[in-house]
């Protein structure tokens, strides 16, 4: 019989199996990130108490969630286990009123998710390349108007702004570095709804390049099992996203990288293929409900990943 319960840490060596199974790019750190987000929003499907699959339901504020991590064990496929899963998560995001429920989805899942009532909204596209890129220039920010800042360098420092809204922001947040609250508006427009939770996390957890400014930006890049991975990345102009990228990948170690973007966004897609990524993945992005909150996706330079929209 199959059962579905709440993840939680002691499940993480199984989680991990799957991604593995399934040549998935996540580490511990970001299951853990989901279970921070929302305690009861990561599910773990049984079959007589054995572990066999998972997903999780990521919502933010009460207009848009994310559904992810779908994965199901090779040997316990085609029993229906990842719609069980699904519609646990819908079940778990409607009680909390929100407006839009997304995903990104693979072209296997995707007849399951059409089935539950989810519509297309547009491609969503992983490029891939492999540091160091001969494209890529030193970025020509240096100085006066340009932020960068290794976090995971940095969680030993005192004296954090109380007024950050990062947990472990830097001291020069109270000063000449912006903090995530000066982008808070700029990524409420970018993404249609309030994600300050996840910035904070990922500020805390990986690498942050910012640009000050009313026409200014910020990123963000992680590492990830068998590669790194970059965004969000929101800005103002095409100038400032090839900067902010530039930065973020000067600050990454010699190895694989992924970009996940919208490739709707002409400009987005023309970035990254001049600086030497390619396709490695083509997904769809899909919706259920009555409202879409697309925010304003001319400013997305790339998504925060394929499980967190």
């Amino acid at each position: 019989m199959i059962t579905t319960r709440l993840m939680t840490s002691r499940d993480l060596s199984f989680a991990l199996e799957l991604c593995r199974l399934a040549n998935w790019n996540h580490l511990a750190a970001d299951w853990q990130r989901l279970i921070e987000l929302d305690p009861e929003g990561v599910f773990l499907a049984e079959d007589d108490g054995r572990p066999c699959g998972t997903a999780s339901a990521t919502p933010y504020s009460t207009t848009t969630a994310w559904i992810g991590m779908v994965l199901v064990h090779p040997d316990f496929r085609r029993r229906g286990i990842g719609t069980i899963l699904m519609n646990r998560a819908i079940e778990h995001l409607r009680l909390r009123g929100l407006e839009a429920i997304k995903l990104d989805a693979t072209d296997d899942g995707r007849p399951v998710y059409l089935k539950l009532g989810f519509r297309d909204e547009q491609p969503a596209w992983r490029y891939a390349a492999a540091l160091p890129l001969p494209l890529l220039h030193p970025s020509p920010l240096r100085g006066e108007g340009r932020v960068r800042v290794t976090i995971a360098d940095n969680r030993s420092n005192a004296g954090e702004s109380p007024g950050c809204l990062g947990d472990r922001c830097l001291p020069a947040c109270s000063g000449a570095a912006p903090c995530l609250d000066d982008f808070a508006e700029l990524d409420l427009r970018a993404f249609g709804a309030d994600r300050s939770a996840l910035l904070r996390t990922l500020r805390r957890d990986g690498f942050f390049a910012a640009i000050p400014g009313q026409g200014g930006g910020y990123g963000f890049a992680r590492p990830g099992f068998g590669a790194a991975q970059i965004g969000p990345i929101v800005a103002a102009t095409p100038d400032v996203a090839r900067r902010l990228v530039a930065d973020l990948l000067s600050q990454l170690p010699p190895g694989r990288v992924f970009w996940d973007l919208l490739p709707d966004h002409a400009d987005a897609r023309q970035l990254a293929e001049s600086l030497g990524f390619s396709v490695a993945r083509r997904l769809t992005r899909m919706c259920l409900g009555d409202k879409t909150n697309p925010g304003d996706p001319s400013l997305v330079y790339a998504v925060a990943g394929l499980e967190l929209g």
